[in-house]
């Protein structure tokens, strides 16, 4: 039987839905701290209003450093970079970004940088990320109908993290698996804020579609 993917698509103005994560503690959390970690990003915010945001605003408002975080900013970081011409400023309004799955590292970046909350799925209740297939953006462009898809490149994820986590959570890892998990932990996110996006990334062509909402749905920003 073929896997369907469903995709969670995030549009300004709609009620969040957010999965908590246990972060690191202490010496793990402070030891860790991404190398370039400003990053910054220039958005037209919903309130019209010129904003720059950095991969450290978006860690404080997560709460703490995050592997998962670090990839969805870098994603959509080079999306816009894809999207909008240089001297172009994107407008948080005139965007729309589709994910695999619910997951708080998204949805907080997404949060932060744009100002969008998940417009379907909240029914369905959160669905964390379980795997490196679960890091992938489309970011649209509502004004144009363009869009681009970013996932991670093969073998760029440290390799067994996802399961190590999830033994971490349940209070069932081992010293040796810990270590493991910090290293990959820190891989990430000391090391991709200095890879360049083409070494992280595998991208599509910026392809343009055609995008129907139902009336009285929020309009699009291309001022």
């Amino acid at each position: 039987m073929p896997t369907v993917l469903r995709y969670v698509l995030t549009l300004p103005l709609f009620t969040a839905l957010l999965l908590v994560h246990a972060p690191l503690q202490g010496k793990e959390a402070t030891e860790a701290k991404a190398a370039g970690g400003t990053l910054p990003m220039e958005i037209i915010a919903l309130d019209g209003a010129m904003r720059t945001v950095t991969l450290e605003d978006v860690y404080r408002h997560h709460g703490h450093p995050c592997p998962p975080v670090t990839v969805t900013y870098l994603a959509l970081r080079h999306a816009l970079d894809r999207l909008y011409d240089e001297g172009e400023t994107p407008r948080a309004g005139d965007l729309a970004v589709l994910t695999p799955v619910f997951s708080r590292g998204a949805a907080d970046v997404l949060e932060r940088v744009l100002g969008m909350q998940p417009a379907n799925g909240a029914d369905a209740g959160p669905a964390p990320m379980t795997s490196s297939a679960d890091l992938q953006l489309r970011v649209m462009r509502l004004s144009t109908g363009e869009g681009v898809n970013l996932r991670l490149a093969p073998g760029v994820w440290p390799e067994g993290w996802f399961p190590l986590r999830a033994r971490r959570m349940q209070g069932e890892i081992t010293p040796e698996e810990t270590r493991r998990l910090r290293q990959g932990w820190t891989e990430v996110v000391q090391g991709f804020p200095g890879r360049s996006p083409q070494d992280l990334f595998v991208e599509s062509p910026v392809t343009r579609v055609g995008l129907w909402l139902p009336a009285g749905s929020a309009a699009i920003d291309d001022e």
